[in-house]
């Protein structure tokens, strides 16, 4: 695994607002990207959950459209 960063709520929000008003990236996308990637995050990581049901947790903040993609 990567040794990335670990950012703030805040942080992410302001990077997001950046990436949507100064990149021109629509949320909806961004929301995609992101479950795409942990998706095949966790299939690298565990290649027979498919054959398993799997319960997502969405916390506060506009989680659940993210949880839902």
């Amino acid at each position: 695994m990567n040794n990335l960063p670990i950012l703030s709520c805040e942080k992410l929000q302001e990077l997001d607002s950046y990436t949507i008003k100064n990149i021109g990236i629509p949320q909806a996308a961004l929301m995609e990207e992101a479950a795409e990637r942990v998706f095949n995050a966790v299939i690298s990581d565990f290649p027979d959950i498919l054959t398993h049901k799997i319960l997502i947790f969405a916390g506060c903040g506009n989680n659940g459209a993210d949880s839902l993609c």
